[in-house]
């Protein structure tokens, strides 16, 4: 079934009545399914992504401290374990393409993958190999006590950076995970808390 991506744009204080009054998606998306443009969101759990709009928080050090620190430590560290296995194929002219993807990427207190969008534009091929890591290695680990009273949905901005090649040479590729909100991306999560489209 193809997926008709929600395009409901409200803000985080405002999603109570938005949700309310959205229309629901049609379909179980996969990362085949997943749009590339920009602000396109892709709903993977309502019931998560339905909480009220005072239980979505950004997960960030700034918000839960220490540890909010750790769980987005230990996010970023089952990506890398696994990034070698989800990369961009070969074009018809055996080109790899290269580039960065940012998501927002949206979790239940559970750990449970709760649905994500693409931040700014990227290549429509990376964006889908981005998706796909992330909907495979699904679900993560429950957050700590002291999140999960706190939040229903927690909300976290996640970078991914591919090196392309031309032809035949070795491949060679990095993840940059900009956690929500850490030492060196202070904006991380915060910055996307607000304006959230959700279904």
């Amino acid at each position: 079934m193809s997926m008709q991506p929600c395009s409901l744009k409200a803000p985080l204080a405002g999603l109570v009545l938005a949700l309310a009054s959205a229309a629901v998606c049609a379909g179980n998306p996969t990362a085949a399914d997943v749009p590339t443009r920009p602000g396109a969101f892709v709903a993977l759990d309502r019931a998560c992504l339905s909480a009220p709009a005072s239980r979505h928080r950004a997960l960030s050090r700034e918000a839960f401290g220490l540890p909010g620190e750790l769980y987005l430590d230990g996010f970023s560290r089952k990506l890398q374990r696994t990034f070698t296995l989800y990369q961009p194929g070969a074009g018809p002219d055996g080109s790899v393409p290269g580039g960065e993807v940012r998501m927002e990427v949206v979790l239940g207190s559970d750990g449970r993958l709760c649905g994500y969008r693409v931040l700014g534009s990227a290549n429509p091929v990376l964006v889908k190999t981005a998706a796909a890591q992330l909907e495979a290695i699904a679900p993560f680990p429950p957050m700590p006590m002291t999140i999960a009273a706190a939040a229903d949905a927690l909300h976290l901005a996640q970078g991914w950076s591919y090196r392309g090649r031309s032809a035949s040479p070795s491949l060679h590729q990095r993840i940059d995970v900009y956690g929500g909100g850490g030492d060196k991306h202070q904006s991380g999560g915060a910055q996307y808390q607000l304006g959230i489209p959700l279904p």
